[in-house]
């Protein structure tokens, strides 16, 4: 059995994808800038628009965020925000840590 959330629903792609175009346009972005600032490729975000994708993956929206100068934050009910993802605060998770040799070497 498939469990649905009731408070995500959607018919045909995720919002997200609404989203983002709505952000393009309204920063002046075409999708080969987004993707020459470090976005996903022009080919992705045109499977998000015009194509069959879904629901993207969170870094590819994410990155495409990023590319145009915006930045992801949850908001409560009353549009205050409560969190704001600040990627330079989590650059040390990012990294990966060296697990000791065996022979008790670094």
């Amino acid at each position: 059995m498939i469990k649905l959330y009731k408070s995500y629903l959607f018919r045909d792609k995720s919002p997200i994808i609404y989203a983002i175009r709505d952000l393009r346009e309204k920063c002046g972005m075409t999708p080969l800038q987004v993707a020459e600032n470090g976005g996903p490729s022009t080919t992705s975000q045109w499977n998000w628009d015009y194509g069959t994708t879904q629901r993207p993956q969170e870094a590819s929206t994410t990155a495409a965020i990023r590319a145009m100068g915006y930045n992801i934050a949850i908001v409560d009910g009353k549009n205050k925000i409560v969190y704001a993802l600040n990627p330079n605060e989590y650059r040390h998770r990012l990294q990966r840590k060296r697990k000791p040799k065996k022979n008790g070497n670094t």
